[in-house]
């Protein structure tokens, strides 16, 4: 420490985030501020002396970095974010309102930030008179349908069940969510229908997101978006059928890594219970297949495979590509394959469907009488969880495309709500939040 110390006015910027890295902060921040005193217009110093006192609490000396880090270099609007968020951390709300109002305009690639930062500091009064301007026309529209009327009744009606859901999304996640989903999206048209797993209609609310209410069955404890169109959102919304998002999945599902880790788990399970996955003498059958480059893996093991797809897209890639025997069709649709299955995959598909119990009923269907059902979902139990995680874009309730959030008890349940007994199961993490699957026999009637 003494010897960095003194030789601080000699130490690279490298050299000062090194000492930071080894635990050495307060040698580090003395480098920095050495290098600033020798180029007051170092961004790179004053931006890391920043960093370093934002995650020291550290919260004033910080805004000030970061304020001289934009007027260094006016275009580094994350300058500006950054320096929101000390003010935000201080409590100096309508400081940091001021900052980010004078972002303008708003630079492409930062409305999400800008936007997020804002509906979390804006004053109450200026929030909820800005939103009354905006969608006055909107509202008054609205008043002479019944449905939304008697849609904003029941919900005001349901807010002692609701009270906790507001208070981790803030009151103006709740009024964010009866903004966009009554007033922009209509969601009060579509039906409520009682819970998948065990058929009970008494449910409170967990969370508000954008225009989704997360709501819990209050006998199994089963989480969903309380109203979704029928056949999910990412059906209706024509989700899969985009060509940038298609582009990412088939990236994804190509990676040699997916692949492993599908056929590993699926060998570890069958291992574990004591079964053996014969290639030679298994028929393999996969819901939401996607473009069939699992199914073709299988295949090239010398399985036979077959699937299916509610994304046309999706389908017609894995017809002409690979050339596989998969549907293009919802699971409600579902033909009935001309030969049972030996086994039956799901890799995150159950928290896509509106109706889980549909796959499990279908799986029945086209099993073999010991046929075997694997299924692969996202399992954090979100209500437990910090916001932050909550609202996860992946695997929390941030995903607009996901309609059930399960864990592995209700996984369970459901395996043998439908007559599978529960052979195999694991779980491990995915980046910040748990995933986990499970392997089920069909149970002799």
């Amino acid at each position: 420490m003494e010897k960095a110390l003194g030789k601080s006015s000699l130490l690279s910027l490298e050299e000062c985030l090194r000492l930071i890295l080894d635990g050495e902060a307060g040698a580090g921040e003395l480098g920095l501020r050495t290098l600033i005193q020798a180029n007051p217009q170092d961004l790179n110093a004053w931006g890391h002396l920043a960093y370093l006192l934002f995650s020291q609490k550290r919260y004033r000396e910080a805004a000030e970095c970061y304020r001289t880090c934009h007027r260094i270099s006016p275009a580094l609007i994350d300058a500006v974010l950054y320096e929101v968020d000390c003010m935000e951390k201080l409590g100096n709300r309508h400081q940091a309102f001021q900052l980010l109002r004078g972002i303008q305009p708003i630079p492409s690639g930062y409305e999400i930030p800008v936007r997020d930062r804002l509906s979390r500091i804006e004053p109450w009064g200026h929030y909820l008179a800005s939103r009354l301007r905006k969608r006055s026309k909107l509202i008054s529209q609205r008043l002479r349908e019944w449905g939304f009327i008697r849609g904003l009744l029941r919900e005001i009606g349901l807010l002692p069940f609701s009270f906790r859901a507001i208070r981790d999304s803030g009151m103006r996640g709740f009024l964010r969510y009866l903004s966009r989903g009554f007033l922009e999206e209509s969601v009060y048209r579509y039906p409520v229908p009682p819970c998948d797993l065990c058929g009970s209609s008494f449910f409170r609310g967990v969370f508000f997101i954008d225009s989704r209410k997360i709501i819990r069955c209050c006998r199994c404890g089963l989480e969903r978006v309380e109203r979704v169109p029928p056949g999910g959102q990412d059906v209706a919304s024509g989700f899969y059928e985009r060509e940038e998002v298609i582009a990412d999945m088939v990236a994804d599902w190509q990676d040699p890594i997916i692949i492993r880790h599908r056929m590993g788990w699926l060998e570890i399970l069958f291992d574990v219970a004591g079964l053996r996955l014969q290639s030679e003498k298994s028929r393999i059958f996969e819901f939401g297949c996607g473009s069939g480059e699992f199914l073709a893996h299988l295949r090239g093991q010398g399985f036979e495979v077959a699937g299916m797809d509610g994304s046309a897209r999706l389908v017609e890639r894995a017809q002409q590509v690979f050339h596989l025997p998969v549907d293009k069709c919802c699971l409600a649709d579902l033909p009935k394959p001309k030969e049972a299955c030996d086994v039956a995959l799901a890799f995150h598909i159950l928290e896509h469907l509106d109706s889980p119990s549909l796959l499990f009923k279908h799986a029945r269907k086209i099993l073999k009488q010991d046929g075997c059902l694997f299924i692969e979902i996202p399992v954090p139990d979100l209500c437990r969880l910090p916001v932050e995680l909550k609202t996860h874009g992946s695997h929390g309730y941030g995903s607009s495309e996901h309609v059930h959030f399960l864990t592995l008890p209700l996984l369970e349940r459901y395996f043998l709500s439908h007559g599978f007994q529960v052979i195999a199961r694991y779980e491990y993490l995915a980046g910040d939040l748990p995933a986990g699957g499970m392997l089920g026999r069909l149970c002799p009637e």
